[in-house]
């Protein structure tokens, strides 16, 4: 009886510990995703997709709407997708 104790505390502290890590890896941001004067979507990930542009700050922008859009933030989506 004592085993499966021991069992399920180490199976639940492995449990946390890798929770935790994938959360902690999730906020992480990589210093100019954003555009200048968006809404910080810091931790939304760095989902892209590539649109036919010229200009790298329309393409800045899709993408960060496409964040906010995976984020279920309509209203920042639709504020990035005018402005790109």
């Amino acid at each position: 009886m004592a085993h499966r104790s021991r069992l399920f505390t180490g199976s639940l502290i492995v449990l946390t510990l890798t929770g935790a890590a994938l959360i902690v890896s999730g906020c992480a941001t990589v210093a100019g995703d954003a555009p200048a004067g968006s809404v910080s979507g810091a931790g939304l990930g760095r989902h892209s997709r590539t649109v036919t542009t010229a200009s790298p700050e329309a393409q800045k922008w899709f993408d960060d709407g496409l964040r906010w859009m995976f984020a279920f933030n309509h209203d920042e989506a639709v504020r990035s997708f005018k402005r790109a």
